[in-house]
């Protein structure tokens, strides 16, 4: 993810940024709200004063992070667990024989299963993240 963004709109709770790209951004012959970027909102924790046109750093919150990376381990985990233990029922279930690669497929499917629903998700739901200020920059 970028670190550093300009600033194309402050509201009274969010702040609307843009991406920064050097070399596109310094080429560029339209204003910053032409449409050549998306649109993120950020929080201003730190109550910086912030005008359009301002060039800014934004960072996730470092306790989102944290609390992405757990879920990211821990789910798959739990789910490559949760295959083992099913795999008995499974067998019974599709009338197969419960054999060592049986139980190897269970637990790489649910393993594998997880992880793409939170990759899938992820992608899909964007504005989870949140972004917030630190700190302005002079480019």
């Amino acid at each position: 993810m970028r670190k550093i963004y300009k600033v194309s709109r402050v509201n009274e709770k969010n702040v609307d940024i843009i991406p920064y790209d050097e070399n596109a951004c310094s080429t560029c012959t339209g204003s910053c709200s032409s449409g050549c970027h998306v649109v993120l909102q950020a929080k201003n924790p730190k109550g910086l004063e912030l005008k359009t046109g301002m060039t800014v750093k934004a960072n996730v919150s470092t306790g989102f992070q944290s609390f992405c990376n757990v879920i990211a381990l821990v789910v798959p985990i739990l789910g490559a667990l949760c295959g083992f233990l099913c795999a008995p029922f499974l067998a019974k279930t599709f009338n197969a024989e419960l054999t060592e690669s049986f139980k190897a497929f269970c637990v790489l499917a649910f393993l594998f299963v997880p992880g793409a629903v939170i990759f899938a998700f992820t992608r899909k739901r964007s504005e989870l993240i949140e972004l917030q200020i630190t700190s302005v920059i002079d480019i």
